[in-house]
């Protein structure tokens, strides 16, 4: 029963990152499709086409994400002033039900799902924000 949940935690994840850069590929092309028949003065100005880098950069931020949601999932488990105090970190993450090892020795077994959740929220944050910034200073050439 753990390991299915685990396989479907990290299908429902790999599904996400896919929607996600579907859904921008599609608004990157929409933009561009109106922004092509702008017309400044004598010059056409083209935005630049990011519909091919919009699967690697989700994928990297989604990888990003997965480090980062550590720290508040330690947090979560372990309180701030420990996870600070002892430096703790996790050591190795057993995909498949297996329990996850952290720094000072302990095995987490069981709420690893929690680290999920602040992963895709970490993820949905750093993706919102990084997209407004490409959209907003390299939009034209």
């Amino acid at each position: 029963m753990v390991f299915a949940l685990t396989i479907w935690m990290d299908l429902t994840l790999i599904a996400v990152v896919l929607g996600f850069a579907v859904i921008l590929a599609l608004v990157a092309a929409r933009q561009g499709a109106a922004g092509a028949a702008e017309v400044s003065g004598k010059k056409r100005m083209r935005p630049r086409n990011f519909r091919l880098a919009v699967l690697p950069w989700c994928f990297g931020v989604f990888l990003l994400a997965n480090l980062l949601a550590d720290v508040p999932f330690l947090i979560s488990v372990y309180g701030f002033g420990r996870m600070w105090n002892e430096r703790l970190y996790i050591v190795e993450k057993v995909h498949g039900g297996g329990p996850w090892f952290v720094s000072n020795g302990d095995r987490l077994i069981d709420g690893l799902y929690v680290q999920y959740v602040f992963a895709m929220a970490i993820f949905v944050g750093l993706i919102v924000v990084s997209m407004f910034l490409a959209g907003r200073y390299l939009a034209r050439k």
